[in-house]
Protein backbone atom coordinates (compact mmCIF):
# COMPACT_ATOMS: atom_id res chain seq x y z
CA UNK A 1 0.00 0.00 0.00
CA UNK A 2 3.03 2.29 -0.49
CA UNK A 3 1.26 4.59 -2.99
CA UNK A 4 -1.65 5.20 -0.67
CA UNK A 5 0.43 5.78 2.44
CA UNK A 6 2.80 8.19 0.69
CA UNK A 7 -0.08 10.17 -0.81
CA UNK A 8 1.14 9.53 -4.37
CA UNK A 9 -1.36 10.47 -7.09
CA UNK A 10 -3.38 7.58 -8.47
CA UNK A 11 -3.93 7.12 -12.22
CA UNK A 12 -6.48 9.64 -13.45
CA UNK A 13 -8.47 7.15 -15.49
CA UNK A 14 -9.43 4.99 -12.49
CA UNK A 15 -12.97 5.39 -11.14
CA UNK A 16 -12.93 7.04 -7.73
CA UNK A 17 -15.20 6.03 -4.88
CA UNK A 18 -15.91 7.66 -1.56
CA UNK A 19 -12.92 7.54 0.80
CA UNK A 20 -15.08 7.49 3.89
CA UNK A 21 -14.90 4.77 6.52
CA UNK A 22 -15.43 1.34 5.04
CA UNK A 23 -15.40 2.64 1.49
CA UNK A 24 -13.08 1.54 -1.32
CA UNK A 25 -10.47 3.98 -2.61
CA UNK A 26 -11.04 2.87 -6.20
CA UNK A 27 -12.03 -0.21 -8.19
CA UNK A 28 -9.82 -1.90 -10.74
CA UNK A 29 -10.24 -4.71 -13.25
CA UNK A 30 -7.76 -7.56 -13.65
CA UNK A 31 -7.53 -10.46 -16.06
CA UNK A 32 -7.95 -14.05 -14.83
CA UNK A 33 -6.37 -17.06 -16.59
CA UNK A 34 -7.03 -20.76 -16.12
CA UNK A 35 -4.59 -23.68 -16.13
CA UNK A 36 -0.92 -23.98 -17.04
CA UNK A 37 -1.54 -22.63 -20.54
CA UNK A 38 -3.29 -19.60 -19.10
CA UNK A 39 -0.32 -18.93 -16.82
CA UNK A 40 2.04 -19.01 -19.81
CA UNK A 41 -0.26 -16.63 -21.67
CA UNK A 42 -0.32 -14.11 -18.81
CA UNK A 43 3.47 -14.17 -18.40
CA UNK A 44 3.92 -13.88 -22.16
CA UNK A 45 1.71 -10.80 -22.21
CA UNK A 46 3.77 -9.18 -19.45
CA UNK A 47 7.10 -10.05 -21.07
CA UNK A 48 6.03 -8.73 -24.47
CA UNK A 49 5.31 -5.37 -22.85
CA UNK A 50 8.73 -5.39 -21.15
CA UNK A 51 10.57 -6.11 -24.40
CA UNK A 52 8.92 -3.08 -26.04
CA UNK A 53 9.69 -0.76 -23.11
CA UNK A 54 12.29 1.88 -24.03
CA UNK A 55 13.03 3.22 -20.54
CA UNK A 56 15.01 0.37 -19.04
CA UNK A 57 12.47 -2.06 -17.67
CA UNK A 58 13.19 -4.52 -14.88
CA UNK A 59 11.44 -7.65 -13.67
CA UNK A 60 11.27 -9.49 -10.36
CA UNK A 61 10.55 -13.22 -10.66
CA UNK A 62 9.61 -15.88 -8.12
CA UNK A 63 8.48 -19.01 -9.92
CA UNK A 64 8.19 -22.52 -8.45
CA UNK A 65 7.38 -23.94 -11.93
CA UNK A 66 10.73 -23.35 -13.58
CA UNK A 67 10.86 -26.03 -16.27
CA UNK A 68 10.23 -23.45 -19.04
CA UNK A 69 11.85 -20.51 -17.27
CA UNK A 70 14.80 -20.27 -19.65
CA UNK A 71 12.55 -19.97 -22.71
CA UNK A 72 10.44 -17.37 -20.89
CA UNK A 73 13.21 -15.09 -19.64
CA UNK A 74 15.99 -15.29 -22.22
CA UNK A 75 14.29 -13.11 -24.90
CA UNK A 76 13.55 -10.41 -22.30
CA UNK A 77 17.13 -10.53 -20.97
CA UNK A 78 18.52 -10.27 -24.50
CA UNK A 79 16.25 -7.28 -25.13
CA UNK A 80 17.89 -5.44 -22.21
CA UNK A 81 15.45 -6.15 -19.40
CA UNK A 82 17.12 -6.57 -16.01
CA UNK A 83 15.80 -9.51 -14.01
CA UNK A 84 15.97 -10.39 -10.32
CA UNK A 85 15.36 -14.12 -10.05
CA UNK A 86 14.51 -15.64 -6.68
CA UNK A 87 14.88 -19.42 -6.56
CA UNK A 88 12.99 -21.66 -4.15
CA UNK A 89 15.22 -24.62 -5.05
CA UNK A 90 16.72 -26.31 -8.09
CA UNK A 91 15.72 -29.97 -7.68
CA UNK A 92 14.57 -31.45 -10.97
CA UNK A 93 15.70 -28.49 -13.09
CA UNK A 94 17.88 -28.72 -16.17
CA UNK A 95 20.74 -26.41 -15.24
CA UNK A 96 22.68 -27.07 -18.44
CA UNK A 97 20.19 -26.12 -21.20
CA UNK A 98 18.40 -22.77 -21.56
CA UNK A 99 18.90 -21.99 -17.87
CA UNK A 100 22.68 -21.95 -18.40
CA UNK A 101 22.27 -18.93 -20.68
CA UNK A 102 19.89 -17.33 -18.16
CA UNK A 103 22.12 -17.84 -15.11
CA UNK A 104 25.19 -16.51 -16.93
CA UNK A 105 23.42 -13.50 -18.45
CA UNK A 106 24.85 -10.06 -17.62
CA UNK A 107 21.33 -8.70 -16.99
CA UNK A 108 20.38 -11.31 -14.38
CA UNK A 109 20.86 -11.35 -10.60
CA UNK A 110 19.89 -14.58 -8.84
CA UNK A 111 19.31 -15.34 -5.18
CA UNK A 112 18.30 -18.49 -3.34
CA UNK A 113 15.88 -18.70 -0.42
CA UNK A 114 17.67 -19.73 2.76
CA UNK A 115 17.66 -23.37 3.85
CA UNK A 116 14.59 -24.11 5.91
CA UNK A 117 12.58 -21.18 4.53
CA UNK A 118 9.06 -22.23 3.55
CA UNK A 119 8.83 -22.66 -0.23
CA UNK A 120 6.28 -20.24 -1.75
CA UNK A 121 3.29 -21.97 -3.29
CA UNK A 122 2.71 -19.36 -5.99
CA UNK A 123 4.51 -17.59 -8.81
CA UNK A 124 5.05 -13.84 -8.89
CA UNK A 125 6.21 -11.72 -11.82
CA UNK A 126 6.35 -8.00 -10.94
CA UNK A 127 7.55 -5.47 -13.53
CA UNK A 128 9.04 -2.01 -13.26
CA UNK A 129 8.89 0.22 -16.32
CA UNK A 130 5.46 -1.15 -17.19
CA UNK A 131 2.82 -1.35 -14.52
CA UNK A 132 2.04 -5.08 -14.55
CA UNK A 133 2.22 -8.05 -12.21
CA UNK A 134 1.28 -11.71 -12.57
CA UNK A 135 0.36 -13.88 -9.59
CA UNK A 136 -0.37 -17.58 -10.05
CA UNK A 137 -1.24 -20.41 -7.67
CA UNK A 138 -1.99 -24.12 -7.83
CA UNK A 139 -5.16 -25.11 -5.97
CA UNK A 140 -5.84 -28.72 -4.95
CA UNK A 141 -8.31 -30.39 -7.28
CA UNK A 142 -8.63 -27.28 -9.46
CA UNK A 143 -6.90 -25.76 -12.47
CA UNK A 144 -4.08 -23.30 -11.80
CA UNK A 145 -5.37 -19.79 -11.08
CA UNK A 146 -3.51 -16.81 -12.56
CA UNK A 147 -4.26 -13.10 -12.28
CA UNK A 148 -2.71 -10.29 -14.32
CA UNK A 149 -2.84 -6.94 -12.48
CA UNK A 150 -2.29 -3.50 -14.00
CA UNK A 151 -3.46 -1.14 -11.26
CA UNK A 152 -0.68 0.73 -9.48
CA UNK A 153 -1.39 -0.12 -5.87
CA UNK A 154 -1.72 -3.87 -6.43
CA UNK A 155 1.45 -3.96 -8.51
CA UNK A 156 3.24 -2.00 -5.76
CA UNK A 157 2.07 -4.56 -3.18
CA UNK A 158 3.43 -7.37 -5.37
CA UNK A 159 6.80 -5.63 -5.66
CA UNK A 160 6.99 -5.08 -1.91
CA UNK A 161 6.11 -8.72 -1.19
CA UNK A 162 8.92 -9.79 -3.52
CA UNK A 163 11.38 -7.30 -1.99
CA UNK A 164 10.79 -8.71 1.49
CA UNK A 165 11.69 -12.22 0.29
CA UNK A 166 14.62 -10.90 -1.76
CA UNK A 167 16.23 -9.21 1.23
CA UNK A 168 16.15 -12.45 3.22
CA UNK A 169 17.65 -14.57 0.43
CA UNK A 170 21.35 -15.22 -0.27
CA UNK A 171 23.17 -14.42 -3.53
CA UNK A 172 23.54 -17.56 -5.62
CA UNK A 173 26.67 -16.69 -7.61
CA UNK A 174 29.97 -14.93 -7.09
CA UNK A 175 31.47 -13.23 -10.15
CA UNK A 176 35.07 -13.13 -11.38
CA UNK A 177 36.80 -12.05 -14.57
CA UNK A 178 39.14 -14.40 -16.47
CA UNK A 179 42.02 -11.95 -15.92
CA UNK A 180 41.77 -12.39 -12.15
CA UNK A 181 42.21 -16.17 -12.38
CA UNK A 182 45.96 -16.70 -12.32
CA UNK A 183 47.51 -20.17 -12.68
CA UNK A 184 48.63 -20.10 -9.02
CA UNK A 185 45.15 -19.17 -7.82
CA UNK A 186 43.58 -21.88 -9.97
CA UNK A 187 46.04 -24.50 -8.75
CA UNK A 188 45.36 -23.63 -5.10
CA UNK A 189 41.61 -23.68 -5.67
CA UNK A 190 41.82 -27.11 -7.29
CA UNK A 191 44.01 -28.43 -4.49
CA UNK A 192 41.82 -27.28 -1.60
CA UNK A 193 38.55 -28.50 -3.13
CA UNK A 194 37.52 -32.13 -3.00
CA UNK A 195 39.86 -33.97 -5.43
CA UNK A 196 37.10 -35.12 -7.74
CA UNK A 197 36.52 -34.93 -11.45
CA UNK A 198 35.58 -31.78 -13.35
CA UNK A 199 32.76 -32.22 -15.89
CA UNK A 200 32.79 -29.56 -18.63
CA UNK A 201 30.04 -29.06 -21.22
CA UNK A 202 31.39 -27.62 -24.48
CA UNK A 203 29.95 -26.97 -28.00
CA UNK A 204 33.28 -27.75 -29.71
CA UNK A 205 36.74 -28.94 -28.72
CA UNK A 206 38.17 -26.52 -26.13
CA UNK A 207 41.67 -25.08 -26.37
CA UNK A 208 42.64 -27.03 -23.26
CA UNK A 209 42.94 -30.22 -25.34
CA UNK A 210 45.47 -28.63 -27.70
CA UNK A 211 49.04 -29.80 -27.48
CA UNK A 212 51.40 -27.34 -25.83
CA UNK A 213 53.26 -26.59 -29.06
CA UNK A 214 50.07 -25.91 -31.01
CA UNK A 215 48.65 -23.68 -28.28
CA UNK A 216 51.83 -21.59 -28.12
CA UNK A 217 51.82 -21.29 -31.91
CA UNK A 218 48.21 -20.05 -31.93
CA UNK A 219 48.90 -17.54 -29.15
CA UNK A 220 51.95 -16.19 -30.94
CA UNK A 221 50.15 -15.99 -34.26
CA UNK A 222 47.39 -13.91 -32.62
CA UNK A 223 49.87 -11.69 -30.76
CA UNK A 224 48.95 -12.86 -27.30
CA UNK A 225 51.82 -12.11 -24.95
CA UNK A 226 52.83 -11.17 -21.41
CA UNK A 227 50.40 -11.99 -18.63
CA UNK A 228 47.71 -13.26 -20.99
CA UNK A 229 50.19 -15.74 -22.53
CA UNK A 230 51.30 -16.97 -19.10
CA UNK A 231 47.71 -17.18 -17.82
CA UNK A 232 46.42 -19.27 -20.75
CA UNK A 233 49.31 -21.73 -20.67
CA UNK A 234 49.44 -21.87 -16.85
CA UNK A 235 45.70 -22.46 -16.46
CA UNK A 236 45.80 -25.19 -19.10
CA UNK A 237 48.55 -26.94 -17.16
CA UNK A 238 46.65 -26.64 -13.87
CA UNK A 239 43.41 -28.03 -15.31
CA UNK A 240 45.08 -30.94 -17.08
CA UNK A 241 46.50 -31.95 -13.71
CA UNK A 242 43.09 -32.99 -12.36
CA UNK A 243 40.55 -35.58 -13.61
CA UNK A 244 38.72 -33.83 -16.44
CA UNK A 245 35.81 -34.99 -18.55
CA UNK A 246 34.44 -32.97 -21.49
CA UNK A 247 30.93 -33.48 -22.86
CA UNK A 248 30.49 -32.51 -26.52
CA UNK A 249 27.74 -33.30 -29.07
CA UNK A 250 28.96 -35.77 -31.68
CA UNK A 251 27.42 -33.46 -34.29
CA UNK A 252 30.30 -31.05 -33.62
CA UNK A 253 32.57 -33.43 -35.54
CA UNK A 254 30.76 -32.58 -38.78
CA UNK A 255 32.96 -29.48 -39.01
CA UNK A 256 36.51 -28.59 -38.07
CA UNK A 257 36.80 -27.64 -34.36
CA UNK A 258 36.75 -23.93 -33.67
CA UNK A 259 38.35 -23.02 -30.35
CA UNK A 260 38.52 -19.30 -31.23
CA UNK A 261 35.66 -18.18 -28.93
CA UNK A 262 36.85 -20.40 -26.10
CA UNK A 263 40.41 -19.12 -26.44
CA UNK A 264 39.28 -15.51 -26.75
CA UNK A 265 37.47 -15.93 -23.44
CA UNK A 266 40.74 -16.89 -21.74
CA UNK A 267 43.17 -14.65 -23.66
CA UNK A 268 41.01 -11.52 -23.89
CA UNK A 269 41.73 -10.83 -27.59
CA UNK A 270 40.16 -12.06 -30.85
CA UNK A 271 41.64 -15.39 -31.93
CA UNK A 272 41.82 -16.91 -35.42
CA UNK A 273 42.89 -20.47 -36.25
CA UNK A 274 43.83 -21.89 -39.63
CA UNK A 275 42.26 -25.08 -40.96
CA UNK A 276 45.61 -26.82 -40.56
CA UNK A 277 45.67 -25.82 -36.88
CA UNK A 278 42.11 -27.13 -36.43
CA UNK A 279 43.20 -30.50 -37.86
CA UNK A 280 46.17 -30.59 -35.48
CA UNK A 281 43.78 -29.79 -32.63
CA UNK A 282 41.79 -32.93 -33.48
CA UNK A 283 44.94 -35.05 -33.55
CA UNK A 284 46.30 -33.51 -30.32
CA UNK A 285 43.01 -34.31 -28.57
CA UNK A 286 43.04 -37.89 -29.86
CA UNK A 287 46.60 -38.34 -28.55
CA UNK A 288 45.56 -36.90 -25.17
CA UNK A 289 42.67 -39.38 -24.90
CA UNK A 290 44.87 -42.32 -25.86
CA UNK A 291 47.48 -41.29 -23.27
CA UNK A 292 45.05 -42.15 -20.46
CA UNK A 293 46.13 -39.26 -18.25
CA UNK A 294 42.72 -38.50 -16.73
CA UNK A 295 41.21 -36.46 -19.57
CA UNK A 296 38.12 -37.86 -21.29
CA UNK A 297 35.76 -36.74 -24.06
CA UNK A 298 32.17 -37.99 -23.93
CA UNK A 299 30.24 -37.57 -27.18
CA UNK A 300 26.53 -36.86 -26.90
CA UNK A 301 23.87 -37.75 -29.43
CA UNK A 302 21.72 -34.97 -30.84
CA UNK A 303 22.38 -31.34 -31.68
CA UNK A 304 24.35 -28.87 -29.58
CA UNK A 305 22.10 -27.11 -27.04
CA UNK A 306 21.87 -23.45 -28.10
CA UNK A 307 22.88 -22.26 -24.63
CA UNK A 308 26.28 -23.97 -24.87
CA UNK A 309 27.40 -21.52 -27.54
CA UNK A 310 27.03 -18.60 -25.12
CA UNK A 311 27.57 -20.16 -21.71
CA UNK A 312 30.10 -22.82 -20.80
CA UNK A 313 29.12 -25.06 -17.88
CA UNK A 314 31.75 -26.47 -15.52
CA UNK A 315 30.86 -28.86 -12.67
CA UNK A 316 33.52 -29.76 -10.07
CA UNK A 317 31.88 -32.63 -8.31
CA UNK A 318 31.06 -31.91 -4.65
CA UNK A 319 32.80 -28.53 -4.90
CA UNK A 320 31.32 -25.92 -7.27
CA UNK A 321 29.41 -25.14 -10.47
CA UNK A 322 30.60 -22.37 -12.81
CA UNK A 323 29.05 -20.70 -15.81
CA UNK A 324 31.29 -18.88 -18.30
CA UNK A 325 29.52 -15.95 -19.96
CA UNK A 326 31.33 -16.02 -23.31
CA UNK A 327 30.14 -12.63 -24.59
CA UNK A 328 30.78 -10.62 -21.42
CA UNK A 329 33.84 -12.67 -20.34
CA UNK A 330 32.60 -13.36 -16.82
CA UNK A 331 32.73 -16.46 -14.63
CA UNK A 332 29.82 -17.03 -12.23
CA UNK A 333 30.37 -19.65 -9.55
CA UNK A 334 28.15 -21.16 -6.90
CA UNK A 335 29.03 -23.49 -4.04
CA UNK A 336 25.44 -24.08 -3.00
CA UNK A 337 25.17 -27.82 -2.15
CA UNK A 338 21.71 -28.30 -3.69
CA UNK A 339 22.80 -26.63 -6.92
CA UNK A 340 25.95 -28.77 -7.12
CA UNK A 341 24.00 -31.99 -6.45
CA UNK A 342 21.49 -31.18 -9.19
CA UNK A 343 24.25 -30.34 -11.69
CA UNK A 344 26.02 -33.62 -10.84
CA UNK A 345 22.81 -35.53 -11.47
CA UNK A 346 22.59 -33.85 -14.88
CA UNK A 347 26.12 -34.73 -15.96
CA UNK A 348 25.53 -38.30 -14.75
CA UNK A 349 22.34 -38.37 -16.82
CA UNK A 350 24.22 -37.09 -19.88
CA UNK A 351 26.87 -39.79 -19.41
CA UNK A 352 24.29 -42.56 -18.99
CA UNK A 353 22.23 -41.27 -21.93
CA UNK A 354 24.89 -41.72 -24.59
CA UNK A 355 26.05 -45.00 -26.12
CA UNK A 356 28.85 -47.18 -24.78
CA UNK A 357 30.85 -46.53 -27.96
CA UNK A 358 30.62 -42.75 -27.59
CA UNK A 359 31.98 -43.11 -24.06
CA UNK A 360 34.88 -45.36 -25.11
CA UNK A 361 37.99 -43.19 -25.32
CA UNK A 362 39.79 -45.33 -27.90
CA UNK A 363 36.75 -45.22 -30.15
CA UNK A 364 36.33 -41.45 -29.66
CA UNK A 365 40.04 -40.91 -30.43
CA UNK A 366 39.56 -42.83 -33.66
CA UNK A 367 36.62 -40.58 -34.63
CA UNK A 368 38.77 -37.50 -34.04
CA UNK A 369 41.61 -38.91 -36.13
CA UNK A 370 39.24 -39.70 -39.01
CA UNK A 371 37.66 -36.24 -38.75
CA UNK A 372 41.11 -34.70 -39.15
CA UNK A 373 41.40 -36.38 -42.56
CA UNK A 374 38.11 -35.01 -43.91
CA UNK A 375 38.36 -32.47 -46.75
Amino acid sequence: MRAFLSGRQLPSDLPRLSSGKGKALYTAEFAVFRGAQGFEGAVSRLLSQLKSCEKGASLSVLDPWMQALGARLLPALDAGCRVRLLLCGVSGLSLTDDLAAVFSHAHLEARLLADGAPAPDRALYAADGVNMAVVSREMPGKARYTALYTDEMTVDCCREAFDALWQSAKPLFSETAPESLTPDMLSRALEITVPERIDWLVPSLPHMTMGRQLLMEVLEQNRVSGRAWARVLGCQGALLGVPLRFFMPVSALRAMPDASADLRFSAGVPIALTQAQARRHLLDTAALLRAGQGVGLILLQGETPKAWGRAGVCVRRNAFVSYQDVAARRVLTTKDPSFIEQAMRETDRLFAGTTRQLRDQAYVAGLLERAALLP
